[in-house]
C-alpha cells in the first residue's frame, strides 16, 4: 500500500483530474451527447468531497505507518483543497473525520480544518451538521472561536484606524477652510 501511495506520485491535482475523467466517461456511457462542462455541479462537488476524504484517510495511514513525508503531503493536499472550497455542503463529515482520526497532539491536519472552519465561520455556525461537529470536538470549537475573534478584532482595528484617518482629514479640512475663510475676509477688508 505504501509503495502504491509513493510510486504513483500521490497528488490531489491528479486525483481531481482523474476524477473528472472518470465522471466524464461515466456520463458518456449514459448519455454520449453530454459534454464534460455539463457535468452537474453537484456531482463534481461529491467527487471533490471524496478526494478530500481520501486525503484524510491517507493522512491517517501515513500516521499509522509513520511516514512523515506522506503525512505532510496529505496535509498540504487537504489544506490546498479546503482553501479552494467555496461551499460547505458535505464538509462537516470531512472535518469530523479529521478530528476523529487524529490525536489531539497532532495539530497539522486539525489546524488546517480548523482554519477553514474559522475562515468560513459565518457559514459554519448556520449549518446544523457543522454545529454538531463543533460541539463534539472542543479543540475545533475553541480554535474556530479564537480565530474568529482575532479576525473580528483585526477588522475592528482596521475600521478604527480608517475612522481615525477620516476624522484627521476632516479636522485638517476644517483647519484649511478656516484659513481660507480668514484669507477671504482679509481680501474683502482690503477692497
Amino acid at each position: 500500500m505504501l509503495t502504491y501511495l509513493y510510486t504513483l506520485d500521490y497528488d490531489y491535482r491528479e486525483e481531481v483530474a482523474s476524477a473528472m475523467h472518470y465522471m466524464q466517461n461515466q456520463m458518456e456511457n449514459y448519455a454520449p451527447s453530454i459534454s464534460s462542462d455539463q457535468i452537474p455541479a453537484v456531482e463534481q462537488r461529491k467527487k471533490r468531497r471524496t478526494v478530500l476524504m481520501n486525503n484524510v484517510v491517507v493522512y491517517a495511514l501515513a500516521d499509522k505507518y509513520r511516514t512523515p513525508e506522506l503525512k505532510l503531503l496529505a496535509q498540504q493536499n487537504l489544506e490546498a483543497l479546503l482553501l479552494s472550497e467555496s461551499t460547505i455542503s458535505g464538509l462537516a463529515n470531512i472535518v469530523d473525520s479529521v478530528f476523529k482520526t487524529t490525536l489531539k497532539s497532532d495539530t497539522l491536519l486539525r489546524n488546517a480544518a480548523a482554519y477553514w472552519c474559522a475562515s468560513n465561520s459565518r457559514l459554519v455556525v448556520k449549518d446544523n451538521n457543522f454545529v454538531s461537529v463543533l460541539r463534539d470536538h472542543e479543540y475545533l470549537g475553541l480554535t474556530v472561536l479564537q480565530d474568529t475573534l482575532l479576525r473580528h478584532d483585526e477588522e475592528l482595528r482596521r475600521a478604527s484606524e480608517a475612522r481615525t484617518r477620516v476624522l484627521d482629514e476632516r479636522k485638517q479640512m476644517r483647519s484649511q477652510l478656516g484659513a481660507l475663510k480668514n484669507a477671504i475676509e482679509v481680501i474683502f477688508q482690503n477692497i
